[in-house]
């Protein structure tokens, strides 16, 4: 899926309408259908208050003059219009009239019919709000989906720059809450939107008929709440963004800690981290209970401004009946009291709706931060899957910040040949690597394959022409065959034998199962792999490199952290994956290199030396050093090195 960026600008009411489109879209039938139960929800709804107002009217003993009045609808021919003329005073006639009620029915019939229809409405509003809850949950859980994986989508298509600078728990908090949350409350402010806008409509409408003085009450009483609702808005989204940064913050501290356990136990530290971890919950908890005593408040406050507009209400229909004569009965001052309480409950639900889209537009901002930051690296479109000839740097300069890592270097990497980089830490050498898997792009200069620029080339698979082993091994908490199949599945058992033959593990994988070439395959690695040596572990990677028969195998310090004996089962391996391919191998123990077809000495991002063993300790002065630090030799005895390895 392509990711989806919101354009830039919006306010929480755009921002809500702009993630139903994007991810909520997709289900727009599932939509409209949800949007056609909360219709017929709000219809019973007012079907039943409608049902309430009739029995209101039979109990105040003006059911006989109900059935007798005058109606407004005209049932042989229903006129839309004329339904905007009711007013509270016509409701139970109109009622009357279309149930057929005649002046000899008892009362207690017409309250019973009435009030068995009120059942009847009540339980099919039950019943629908139950499946369009259901229904709504199910595209709230398909939409926080689409977020999460449009999200998450767009963070593997981000650069290596971009890791850099941010925290990858935090990252992993922001996909698995913020993006749901963003989503989350749409399902549930549909059908509020919906179904308390049908009734406050026809609740206006009535009054208005009824009262214009009344509904102006009603509408100051309203404008109160939303502007109750206003005044808690701003630090209501300040502790929403501030939660969700602790929550972040926490699991990426817990990820750390947890993540090294090994040094963390070393030190003796478990009481300091618990202190940590401690201090942090409790921010979170502060943050949890403000915000939850801002939202509490915002009910009370509301529910005692309905309250006190009931009341303005109820004395105002009083003066409209005694005073000034406008209402004729007094059994519509019960009338607006009933009108006035159900009135209230569509103006709360819409103002809660509002708080729940400043919520959802709060929580969507780190994700919106993140998803307009585009990739350093953008992929061509030419396809290719093979090393015809030669790969070349061309006054490649390459740096993160201000400082040159890699300063004007040129450099040929024949087909089928034996590539070393070698020289002190900071030289330059993994970077280089990384300019070759075009994990960035250099600031000047050019990289080729088979004369082709690479940028030209379609990214994806112009890195899988490449296997790669590096120097921290890191294998997924799956089985064997998982890990050495990695991003394929079409390996049969035979290429994954060659595979481990080649690595030098076969013998200690079968060790392992008894032989059991299944059994092994089937092995759990535990996690980062810890159920394996480091040196295992090495040929699990390099096995994992080789099973697609890549183009060009990249080593970068396979053997820096390996025991001698561990470090001599890998030098085997490589030495065995390596001959008759194109090889990158980045090594500070030049034991492993010394064999290269072509050893590149770096200093300070350039190259300051270039050729095999023996020529470059006749003319290069760093690798020489380099050489007798290593082995501690005169120079006839590193020959003799030499030469025993060949």
């Amino acid at each position: 899926m392509a990711h989806a960026k919101l354009p830039k600008n919006l306010n929480p009411v755009g921002f809500f309408f702009k993630r139903i489109q994007l991810y909520a879209g997709p289900y727009k039938w599932a939509l409209l259908l949800l949007a056609f139960l909360n219709v017929i929800m709000a219809i019973l709804s007012l079907m039943s208050t409608v049902a309430t107002a009739g029995v209101l009217y039979v109990i105040t003993g003006r059911y006989k003059e109900a059935q007798r009045g005058e109606t407004i609808i005209n049932l042989d021919n229903i006129n839309f219009s004329e339904l905007f003329q009711l007013g509270l005073q016509d409701l139970a006639p109109e009622l009357f009239a279309i149930l057929g009620f005649s002046d000899g029915q008892e009362p207690f019939q017409i309250i019973l019919y009435l009030s068995i229809m009120n059942v009847v409405f009540l339980v099919a509003t039950s019943l629908l709000r139950y499946l369009a809850g259901l229904l709504g949950f199910h595209i709230g859980l398909k939409a926080g989906k689409h977020a999460q994986m449009d999200f998450f989508e767009h963070l593997l298509g981000l650069s290596f720059r971009f890791y850099h600078q941010e925290k990858t728990a935090e990252l992993v908090s922001r996909m698995e809450n913020d993006a749901k949350t963003s989503v989350a409350s749409i399902c549930d402010i549909i059908p509020s939107f919906i179904t308390e806008t049908i009734r406050l409509f026809f609740y206006v409408i009535i009054t208005y008929n009824a009262s214009p003085f009344l509904l102006i009450v009603v509408i100051c009483a309203g404008s109160f709440q939303m502007g109750v609702v206003q005044f808690v808005v701003k630090p209501v989204r300040k502790l929403v963004r501030k939660g969700l940064n602790l929550a972040a913050e926490l699991r990426g501290m817990v990820t750390e800690i947890l993540g090294n356990i090994r040094i963390v136990k070393a030190f003796g530290s478990e009481k300091h981290e618990v202190k940590r971890v401690d201090s942090k919950q409790s921010e979170v908890i502060s943050n949890i209970f403000k915000n939850t005593a801002i939202q509490g408040a915002v009910k009370p406050i509301n529910t005692g401004a309905s309250n006190a507009a009931i009341a303005i209400i109820i004395c105002g229909a009083s003066y409209e009946y005694f005073v000034s004569g406008r209402l004729s009965s007094a059994d519509t001052v019960l009338m607006f009291s009933y009108i006035a309480s159900q009135l209230f409950g569509p103006v709360q639900s819409l103002t809660n709706a509002y708080l729940s889209m400043h919520q959802m537009y709060e929580s969507s901002k780190e994700v919106y931060r993140v998803s307009r930051i585009e990739p350093d690296v953008i992929t061509g479109s030419n396809r290719r899957d093979r090393l015809n000839g030669a790969i070349e740097l061309k006054n490649v300069s390459f740096s993160y910040t201000n400082i040159p890592v890699i300063n004007n270097l040129s450099l040929i990497i024949p087909r089928g040949q034996t590539t070393a980089i070698v020289g002190p830490s900071g030289a330059g050498k993994s970077t280089l690597i990384d300019l070759l898997l075009r994990f960035y792009d250099p600031i000047s200069g050019i990289i080729m394959l088979d004369n082709k620029d690479i940028r030209t080339l379609d990214v994806i698979e112009y890195r899988k022409m490449f296997g790669v082993v590096t120097q921290e091994t890191f294998l997924f908490n799956s089985t064997v065959r998982d890990n050495l199949c990695y991003g394929r599945s079409e390996f049969s058992d035979e290429e994954i034998k060659r595979a481990i033959r080649i690595a030098n593990a076969e013998k200690f994988l079968l060790s392992k199962q008894n032989g059991d070439f299944e059994k092994a395959m089937g092995l759990l690695i535990g996690d980062r792999g810890v159920k394996f040596s480091g040196g295992q572990r090495q040929r699990l990677s390099i096995a994992r490199a080789v099973m697609s028969s890549p183009e060009v195998l990249v080593l970068d310090e396979a053997t820096s952290s390996l025991d001698s004996e561990s470090e001599r089962d890998v030098q085997a391996a490589i030495e065995e994956a390596t001959r008759g391919l194109t090889s990158v191998i980045i090594a500070h123990r030049l034991s492993t290199v010394m064999r290269a077809d072509q050893i590149v000495v770096m200093q300070a991002g350039e190259i300051v030396g270039l050729g095999k063993h023996h020529e470059l300790l006749e003319r290069c002065k760093l690798y020489k050093k380099l050489v007798d630090l290593q082995f501690g030799k005169s120079r006839d005895e590193t020959e003799t090195i030499s030469l025993s390895n060949v």
